[in-house]
Formats: C-alpha cells, sequence, structure tokens
C-alpha cells in the first residue's frame, strides 16, 4: 500500500480541489480487500436542494469497476431508491392513463416486463461487447459497493441496467411503427413527450473568450432524479486508455447527461422522434453513449467517429463542441438512428431512406427522389452507418437546393396546414420563426424540411428535431407523424426561440438599435440563453394568474408547473460548460437553488493524479 503520510497528502490535495469552487468533503471510500483507490462524496457549503440538503458531488477514480464500487459505498440510499422507482415513474409520464394506478415495481407487469426485456437484449450473464463492458462492469461494482454499505440492500445488477438501458428500449420500441399499439390501443396516441431538450455551442469570434457549450437536458425529473442530480469527476486509473472527465449525473447511471474531458470536448444528448430504430438490436444509445464517446476521445472527430461506428438502436441526436484554441473552435451534431441492417441482422451501408416515408408522399411527388438526394448530399456531412455528422461549417440546405419547393407541397397537401403556409413561408431565413408558439400547430407533424439556425463556425444549436434532408425523411412515416403531431412545434418553437435570443443578445443593442458588427458572447451570456425555460416564479413568488402560464415564455405551458406546487422541480439539468478552462457550472434541483461548479483541471494536478498502486483484478471482473 502506498505510505499513510503520501496518501494522506493526496487526500488532502483532493479536499482543497473541491474547496475551491465551494465544496466540503464530508464522506470518503477509503481503499479495501477490493480496491485500491479511492472515492469521495462532497457537499456544496452554500448551495441547497430547495433549502434543504447540500447538493452535492463525487470524486471517483480507478477502474469501471472501482468507480462502481466506491460510488455504491458512497451513495447506496439514493441508487436504491433510484433504481427501484425512477423507471417505473418514468413509464407513467410517458403514459398518462396508467399514471393513477397504486402499483409497486413488484407487481406491474409493464414494469417487469421491461426489466426482464433489457436483461435479454443485453444479457448480463453473457460477455457483453468491448463497448458495453466497462459500463457492466461499474454496474457489477456499484452492487458490490451497495452491499458492502448496506447488506440488505436491494440494488441488483438487473435493476441497475434496467435503469441504464430502460428509457433506450421504451424509446425504441415506442417509435418502431405500431408495436405498443397492440398493447394499448388507440390511447398509444395520447402518449406524452416527456423530453425537451436544447443546446447551444457558441465558438471562435463569436466567444468573449473561448469556446462555451451549453445543454438544457429537460428529462422528466420523476419525483427522484431532482434530489440525486448531481457533478462528479471520473478519473481513471494510470495506464488506461480512457480520459479523465466531468459529468452531469446522478447515482445509480453509469452514462452522462452531459460531460467533459481533460481535452475540452463536452457532449450531451436530445431526444429526436424517428423511424430510425431497431428494437432488437438495443446496442449503445444516449447517456451511455455520450460517456463511452467523452471518455474514449481526445478531439471531437474522434468522438463523433466513435457514435458513428458503435452500434445503435435508437434515434437521438449528439451535441457536441471542443476547445480548439485561437480560431480552431469546433462543434458537431451527430444526427443519429439505429445502425441499419438487412433482413438478416447484418449491418448494412446506410439508412434506405425511401422506404420509410408514408407512401402518399411518394406518390404525390412532395419529396426529393433519390437521384436528387445523391446529387445533393448535405454539405459537410459525414454519413454512413445511419448518422449523418452535421458539423458547425454546415450550411441551410433549404437556401441553396431547393428544399423549400418541397415545402410548399408538403404545408398545402392538407387544409389545417394550406391556412397556415402564408405566415411561414418567409421564415425559412437564418433569423425566422417558422413556430411562433409551442402548441398552435404550424407545422405538418414531421413532414417537412427544417431550416437551420445559427451562424456557421460560429453558433450551432439543437432542440429536438432533425434538420439535415435524409435524416428528415426518417420523421416521414405515419406512426412517427401520429406520435409527433402535438409536440413538433413545441421542438420548432425553442429552436427558433433560441436563434431568436442568441441573435439579440448579438447584433442588438440594449436600447433596440442594431449593431454594425455583432458582438461576442460572454460566459454570462450563454447562461442566461440556455436557460431561457426557467419560471419567472423561480425565486418564490409566481407572478401569474394562470396556473400553467408561470414560465418566462408564457406560450409554453408546462402541465408540472403550477402556483401552489412551489418550488418547482428542474426536469433534468442546465449546464454550461468553459470548454478553455475545463469547468462545468450546473443548474439541477429545483428553480430557485444555486448554481454549482466543478474545475476539471483541479483535480486532476500531476501531484493529485500521481500513480495509484499496483492494479489488481477486482472480485466478479471475469
Amino acid at each position: 500500500m502506498r505510505p499513510s503520510i503520501e496518501f494522506g497528502k493526496r487526500l488532502e490535495q483532493l479536499q482543497a480541489a473541491f474547496e475551491k469552487d465551494g465544496f466540503e468533503v464530508v464522506q470518503a471510500s477509503l481503499p479495501d480487500q477490493h480496491s485500491p483507490f479511492i472515492g469521495l462524496l462532497a457537499k456544496h457549503r452554500t448551495a441547497r436542494t430547495a433549502g434543504v440538503d447540500r447538493k452535492r458531488a463525487y470524486y471517483l477514480e480507478g477502474r469501471p469497476w472501482d468507480m462502481g464500487y466506491h460510488m455504491g459505498r458512497l451513495a447506496e440510499p439514493r441508487i436504491q431508491e433510484i433504481s427501484e422507482d425512477y423507471i417505473e415513474n418514468f413509464i407513467r409520464e410517458m403514459l398518462p392513463w396508467v399514471r393513477r394506478r397504486k402499483r409497486t415495481p413488484r407487481d406491474w407487469p409493464i414494469y417487469n416486463w421491461l426489466v426482464n426485456r433489457v436483461n435479454h437484449l443485453a444479457p448480463l450473464d453473457n460477455p457483453p461487447p468491448s463497448f458495453l463492458a466497462p459500463r457492466i462492469e461499474e454496474i457489477r461494482g456499484m452492487v458490490a459497493g451497495c452491499r458492502s454499505a448496506n447488506a440488505r440492500t436491494e440494488v441488483t445488477e438487473a435493476r441497475l441496467w434496467a435503469l441504464n438501458a430502460g428509457v433506450d428500449c421504451l424509446f425504441s420500441l415506442f417509435y418502431q411503427f405500431n408495436r405498443l399499439d397492440l398493447l394499448f390501443g388507440r390511447k398509444i396516441k395520447k402518449m406524452r413527450s416527456v423530453t425537451a431538450c436544447n443546446a447551444l455551442a457558441v465558438l471562435n469570434e463569436a466567444s468573449e473568450n473561448g469556446a462555451l457549450f451549453a445543454r438544457d437536458f429537460m428529462f422528466p425529473a420523476c419525483g427522484i432524479f431532482q434530489d440525486a442530480a448531481a457533478l462528479a469527476i471520473y478519473n481513471p486509473a494510470p495506464k488506461s486508455e480512457t480520459l479523465p472527465f466531468v459529468s452531469m449525473m446522478a447515482p445509480g447511471f453509469v452514462g452522462s447527461i452531459a460531460a467533459l474531458n481533460l481535452r475540452g470536448v463536452a457532449a450531451g444528448v436530445n431526444v429526436v422522434r424517428s423511424r430510425a430504430n431497431d428494437p432488437a438490436n438495443l446496442g449503445i444509445n444516449s447517456l451511455l453513449l455520450v460517456r463511452h464517446a467523452i471518455e474514449s476521445s481526445p478531439t471531437i472527430e474522434e468522438a463523433a467517429q466513435t457514435m458513428r461506428c458503435v452500434p445503435r438502436g435508437v434515434s437521438w441526436l449528439y451535441p457536441m463542441a471542443a476547445d480548439g484554441g485561437e480560431g480552431r473552435d469546433r462543434a458537431c451534431v451527430v444526427e443519429a438512428g439505429a445502425t441499419p441492417r438487412d433482413a438478416s441482422g447484418r449491418p448494412i451501408a446506410n439508412i434506405p431512406f425511401h422506404d420509410i416515408p408514408r407512401i402518399e408522399l411518394l406518390e404525390e411527388a412532395l419529396l426529393p427522389s433519390e437521384t436528387f438526394l445523391e446529387e445533393n448530399q448535405s454539405p459537410g456531412t459525414d454519413g454512413g452507418n445511419g448518422v449523418l455528422i452535421r458539423w458547425d461549417d454546415y450550411r441551410d440546405p433549404c437556401g441553396t437546393r431547393g428544399f423549400d419547393v418541397f415545402n410548399t407541397g408538403l404545408w398545402k397537401r392538407r387544409l389545417r396546414f394550406r391556412l397556415q403556409w402564408h405566415k411561414i413561408k418567409d421564415q425559412f431565413g437564418p433569423t425566422g420563426v417558422l413556430a411562433d408558439s409551442s402548441h398552435r400547430r404550424r407545422c405538418p407533424s414531421g413532414s417537412y424540411f427544417a431550416p437551420l439556425r445559427g451562424e456557421p463556425g460560429r453558433i450551432v444549436l439543437t432542440s429536438n428535431h432533425y434538420i439535415t434532408p435524409e435524416m428528415r425523411l426518417c420523421t416521414m412515416d405515419k406512426w412517427t407523424n401520429m406520435l409527433d403531431a402535438r409536440h413538433v412545434d413545441d421542438s420548432q418553437w425553442r429552436y427558433d426561440t433560441l436563434n431568436q435570443l442568441v441573435h439579440k443578445a448579438r447584433w442588438i443593442r440594449p436600447d433596440g438599435s442594431p449593431r454594425p458588427q455583432p458582438r461576442p458572447l460572454a460566459y454570462e451570456d450563454v447562461k442566461r440563453i440556455i436557460n431561457f425555460l426557467e419560471p419567472a416564479c423561480a425565486g418564490g413568488d409566481c407572478p401569474y394568474a394562470a396556473k400553467t402560464s408561470c414560465y418566462t415564455y408564457r406560450k409554453y405551458r408546462n402541465p408540472a408547473c403550477k402556483k401552489e406546487q412551489l418550488p418547482i422541480a428542474i426536469q433534468g439539468s442546465v449546464s454550461v460548460f468553459d470548454l478553455k478552462e475545463r469547468s462545468i457550472e450546473s443548474y439541477f434541483g429545483y428553480y430557485g437553488d444555486s448554481w454549482v461548479t466543478l474545475r476539471l483541471p483541479n483535480f486532476l494536478s500531476s501531484e493529485v493524479k500521481g500513480s495509484h498502486d499496483e492494479q489488481t483484478e477486482p472480485p466478479g471482473s471475469t
């Protein structure tokens, strides 16, 4: 073992790193016969969750098994709660008609069916594929750590795996044609949209002092996540092929809502509904894929290629940004569907885009032909394997390749949207507003070609819809259109509104007059913009009479936000990354709570990082 004086010095340095960001270490998981590494739990001195429990942050080091083990020892009660209740509550959020059922996970058939299905798609007992092996090991370590902290814990590997892959399994089933229609009949049309995410990357001369990446991950808290959410530093073992990184997460999850590695590459994930899913081949997606890419990729190009090459089973958007130094910052959005496969299950080169849209759209010549797409491929993208990578220099195809012609026909084919066309036909430009409300139904579900917002090379925006025309075709089937009919305007509205806020901050003076040149955005500008959906009543007093209108934008309605239910839980989290400084500042818990910060380099100085003890195989690693 390391001499105690040297170990004590390293522990002091880690404590000092937490203190620089306002945290104090309150619990340590020290080396034992199972792991030679350490884990730390720190609580913020002043920032509290709803004014009660102090906000938490974790430091974990070692191999995946060790990281899980120490997390289990430090957070067993939270892991048990979230692994037992979160997915069940998530299903109830998605399916309102079962929300009133007073059943526990143990006697609810849907939940038990999901646990069994997830573990059938990726059996824990079989050797996992290389891209999932570290996460399986971490889950096993977490179970061992929970048992070390509480011999009577009910945390199991099966439930943790269902927690981490269950949402992907659910989404792949919901999005893929009408399989769940057999279970729920016409009620499936009333499925709620439980996610609404936004991302903003500010690059090069658009930023005042280095690249910034901001995430608004509006994932349902389900009455649990808001109290369990935390930040975490992951410091891999010496000679590991993975990178240290900081993550927005919650104990029990082994993926990342948003993460930043030591090389200045950050990534997040946004929901997108499409037909490009494969329920039989789940692969690795969403939070698990964000972590996999960030910890294994020293450059944004490698991170994007990692996401493109690994097997996937669910459609998601992955916004990313990276610090590249003076004038060399990069950003991209990985527009991903499932890995395409033939009838026998073997991977093929790309998605058969024209096999997806509704047949009537093709018969009426309302969509581009295969020849047109081949001759007019999306500029600046790296496609293949069910992915198009939209880089920051991507140009608007609507303005350069005549997609407005298709949009005209797609809008005018039905009376409801035909009446809206004259109001939006001139709104496809860089600062247009296609949807002036989150719920007015101006857009014909997903059956249109969405315009690009932002500034190429400077500003990259993302909400919950594809931009590249090829991937847009994956949203034009009947089933996806039915699921998306009530939600597509919400995504377009957030995308347009975010763009308007950025444009105003850069091009408009406080007195309302235009600037001759755009001003660079400061850190506080980006923090304010990405948090644009915060309720006006976050301070405790609701200024609106209507119970469903307490958001700053009164048109944006959230049924969970009611005047008599303060404080209001943050659905997911809001995070801002300073890619130059390698820091994260996050807003989670309840609206009105304080933001908290962690600076990754403070935990990874040469003295702190050091060289750990000789590695040994953890129990259960083979």
